[in-house]
């Protein structure tokens, strides 16, 4: 497996997915140990209550639900790594919706926002990836709720940004962001079919430790 020529691993995780175990996080935290100088987490925080107000959660409660996962999932994080032995590079998860005041972040966002709305296909690979993490959700519920799609893109735009610039928002010169599976988004952009910028310093890794046949 090609590894991404970086110091930093960031480990991207999603709320209300069984998949984040602290054990299964901490064979992610133990290979990360082996094959980089620094571990950290990546966590979409509040962000995360777009997913419950899509599939029919009051607001005022979605966004406690999130607040509340949020904190279960930063718990999850500190035993996987006890299980580990391998600390937290800034000691607990970096939260995304602790970015949404940032300057830069906003600018970002507003780009992805602006090729949400102009580029069909991207349009509908967000869409796409908006819906799965809501019956993820749901299927986790026992729950077949309708979706409201508009709703819940949100949740992906807010994303993207630390998806494209991980290593300035972690303050690091170069970084990789791994997660489980391919991100759809992530691929268009990489590709060159949409004209949103990608830092060149931030690369994206798949890695799943239950799988052999990982790949880049």
């Amino acid at each position: 497996m090609m590894i991404p020529s970086t110091d930093h691993l960031i480990v991207g995780m999603s709320p209300f997915n069984p998949r984040f175990s602290a054990s299964w996080l901490a064979a992610l935290f133990r290979w990360g140990a082996e094959s980089f100088t620094t571990v950290d987490v990546l966590h979409p925080g509040e962000i995360a209550a777009s997913l419950l107000i899509a599939t029919g959660t009051p607001e005022g409660r979605a966004r406690r639900k999130a607040r509340q996962q949020c904190n279960k999932d930063v718990r999850t994080v500190h035993a996987a790594e006890a299980l580990s032995g391998v600390s937290l590079s800034r000691g607990a998860p970096v939260l995304i919706s602790d970015l949404i005041e940032n300057p830069d972040y906003q600018h970002r966002r507003t780009a992805a926002l602006r090729e949400y709305e102009n580029n069909p296909s991207f349009q509908s690979a967000c869409l796409s990836m908006s819906e799965a993490a809501c019956r993820s959700r749901q299927r986790v519920r026992g729950a077949h709720d309708a979706v409201n799609l508009s709703r819940a893109v949100s949740y992906v735009i807010d994303e993207i940004p630390a998806y494209t610039h991980c290593a300035e928002f972690f303050g690091y010169p170069s970084a990789a962001l791994c997660y489980p599976k391919n991100w759809l988004v992530g691929d268009m952009m990489r590709s060159g079919r949409t004209s949103l910028e990608i830092d060149p310093h931030s690369s994206f890794l798949v890695f799943n430790p239950e799988r052999e046949d990982n790949h880049v």
